[in-house]
C-alpha cells in the first residue's frame, strides 16, 4: 500500500479526478457563469504547449481521456457552428503537433515502411476510403456518413505512437494510466450507484452531470435501483481479463491482483449488460482451459471465484447498506431484470432480419457510411405516445460485425477479420514466433483484450469506436515493436 501511495498510478489517478471534479464544478456554475469556454482555451494553449515539447504528452493524455471519457464530451467548446468535444479537440491538436514535429524529425518515411510491412491493414484502410466514397456517390445522408465515418478517425493515432511510443518505458506510462482510469471508472460507478440506490438529495445533478457529459446511461429498474452503464466500462472487462489471467498464469493470488480483479468485475456487474457478461463468461472460461493444470485445479478454481464472491458482495453492499426502511436485500433483482428485459432484447432481434435484408441488396462491398435502415423497436424510449408503432430509422447498429458487413461488405469485413486474427495467430500458435511475442506482457495484454473486444463487438459494438479502435491500434503498435525486437534475435541468431 505504502508503495501505491507513491506511485505514479496515483498520480495519474489523482489527476484524472481533479479533472472529473473540474467538470462537474463547471456543469454546477454553467447557469451563473459560463467559463467552459475560456478554460477550454487555456486547456488548448497547455496542449499545443506540452505536445510540441514532447510528443508523448499528447498522446498520454489522449489515452487517459479515451479511457475515463466515454463518449468524449466531459468538456466541450462552444462554437457559433456548433460544439467540439474535449476528445476532438485532443485529436486535431495532438494530430497536429506530433505529426508536424514528425515531418520535422524526417520520422514520416516510417510511416509507408509500416504500411508495406503490414498488406492487410492497408488492405483495410482502402476499404474504408472506398466505403466513404460510396456512401458520397449513394448519397448517404451527410450528417450520418460524417458521424458514422468520425469514429475511424481515431485510428489516425497510429502514427504518432508508431513515431514516439517505440520504448518499453512509454508503455510502462501507458500501462498506469490505463490502471488509474479504470479505478476512476470503479469509483465513478460506485459513486453513482450509491447515489441512485439511495435516493440522495443531490442525485438529480449527478444525473444531469452524467447525462449531460454523455458518460453514462442510468436506467431506474426493478424495486427503485438503477442501471450505471457507461460505455468506459468496457476498459474494466478488460482489466478483469488482464488480472484474472495474470492470477492464472502465476499460479498464485498475489493481494494487488485479487483487489484489481474484484473491483473491476465489481463494474462488470453493476453495467448490467449481458454483453459485458458473456463476454467476461467466455473469457474465463478460455483462460481456464489455457491454463487448466489437474494438480492444482482447486486452486485456479479459487482463483476466478474469490474475486468473482468478492465483487458481488461489494455491489450488494453498496446497493443496500446503509440499510433504510425495509429489510429486503436489493441487487438479485437488479441482475434477474436483465434476463427477464424482453423490451431490449426484442428490439435487437428485430434489427437482425432487417439488417440482413439490407446486406443482401450488397453483399460484397457494402452500402457505405451512414446507410440507414429503419426497423421495430419495443424499447420504451422508442416506443412511446409519440411514435406508437415504434418505428426507428438509424446508421448505427448493436450487432457489430453485421454493422460491417452491411457498411464495408463482406469483403471488408474479411480483410478486418484477416489482419487482426493473423496477427492473433502469430502471436498465440505459430511456431516459430511465439515465444519471442509471449515474452512481452504488454502485447500478451492487449491481445486478451482484442480477443475480449472481438467477443464483445458481436452484440454491442465496440470494433468500430474510438474505445475499440485505441485497443487495436495500441495492439498494432506493440506487435510492430515486438516483431522488429524478433526479427534482430533472428538475423543475430543467424
Amino acid at each position: 500500500m505504502r508503495q501505491f501511495l507513491k506511485s505514479k498510478i496515483l498520480k495519474f489517478f489523482g489527476g484524472m479526478l481533479c479533472f472529473e471534479a473540474f467538470s462537474f464544478f463547471i456543469f454546477k456554475i454553467k447557469p451563473f457563469y459560463d467559463l467552459e469556454n475560456y478554460f477550454f482555451i487555456l486547456f488548448i494553449l497547455l496542449l499545443i504547449f506540452f505536445t510540441l515539447k514532447n510528443p508523448r504528452y499528447g498522446i498520454y493524455l489522449a489515452g487517459a481521456e479515451l479511457i475515463v471519457g466515454s463518449q468524449g464530451h466531459l468538456l466541450e467548446l462552444t462554437l457559433p457552428f456548433g460544439v467540439l468535444s474535449l476528445r476532438m479537440v485532443i485529436f486535431i491538436l495532438v494530430m497536429i503537433c506530433s505529426i508536424s514535429k514528425a515531418i520535422y524529425q524526417k520520422k514520416i518515411n516510417e510511416t509507408t515502411f509500416f504500411l508495406r510491412k503490414n498488406f492487410w491493414l492497408s488492405c483495410f484502410a482502402c476499404v474504408v476510403v472506398f466505403s466513404l466514397l460510396q456512401a458520397i456517390i449513394k448519397h448517404n445522408e451527410i450528417p450520418n456518413i460524417y458521424a458514422d465515418f468520425n469514429n475511424w478517425l481515431y485510428a489516425l493515432y497510429l502514427f504518432p505512437m508508431l513515431f514516439y511510443l517505440k520504448n518499453k518505458e512509454d508503455w510502462e506510462v501507458l500501462k498506469k494510466i490505463f490502471i488509474a482510469g479504470t479505478l476512476l471508472i470503479i469509483i465513478k460507478t460506485m459513486f453513482f450507484l450509491f447515489v441512485f440506490s439511495h435516493d440522495l438529495s443531490f442525485g438529480g445533478d449527478i444525473y444531469t452531470w452524467g447525462r449531460t457529459t454523455l458518460w453514462g446511461e442510468f436506467t431506474r429498474i426493478a424495486n427503485g435501483s438503477y442501471r450505471i452503464f457507461s460505455q468506459s466500462q468496457i476498459f474494466c472487462l478488460l482489466a478483469f481479463v488482464i488480472f484474472l489471467a495474470q492470477s492464472l498464469k502465476q499460479q498464485k493470488l498475489a493481494k494487488n491482483t485479487f483487489i484489481l480483479t474484484a473491483l473491476n468485475f465489481f463494474v462488470v456487474i453493476t453495467s448490467l449488460s449481458r454483453s459485458f457478461w458473456l463476454a467476461a463468461l467466455f473469457m474465463t472460461g478460455l483462460l481456464f482451459i489455457f491454463n487448466f493444470d489437474k494438480k492444482i485445479l482447486l486452486k485456479q478454481i479459487f482463483y476466478i471465484l474469490s474475486p468473482l464472491a468478492v465483487a458481488i458482495l461489494l455491489f450488494l453492499s453498496v446497493v443496500n447498506f446503509p440499510v433504510k426502511g425495509s429489510n429486503e436485500i436489493k441487487g438479485f433483482e437488479m441482475i434477474n431484470s436483465r434476463f427477464a428485459n424482453e423490451a431490449a432484447v426484442s428490439s435487437r432481434w428485430n434489427q437482425l432480419p432487417i439488417l440482413i435484408d439490407g446486406i443482401r441488396q450488397a453483399p460484397l462491398l457494402g452500402h457505405g457510411f451512414g446507410f440507414n435502415i429503419t426497423y421495430k423497436s419495443s424499447d420504451p424510449r422508442i416506443k412511446n405516445e409519440k411514435n406508437p408503432e415504434g418505428y426507428y430509422t438509424t446508421y448505427a447498429f448493436e450487432w457489430g460485425f453485421l454493422d460491417f458487413a452491411l457498411k464495408f461488405g463482406f469483403l471488408g469485413l474479411f480483410v478486418y477479420l484477416i489482419f487482426i486474427l493473423k496477427k492473433i495467430y502469430i502471436i498465440l500458435f505459430k511456431r516459430q514466433t511465439k515465444k519471442d511475442f509471449q515474452s512481452n506482457p504488454f502485447l500478451i495484454a492487449l491481445t486478451l483484450m482484442i480477443l475480449t473486444l472481438i467477443f464483445v463487438h458481436a452484440t454491442t459494438p465496440y470494433l468500430n469506436h474510438p474505445l475499440g479502435l485505441g485497443v487495436v491500434i495500441s495492439f498494432l503498435v506493440v506487435f510492430n515493436i515486438v516483431q522488429e525486437e524478433h526479427y534482430q534475435i533472428e538475423n543475430n541468431r543467424s
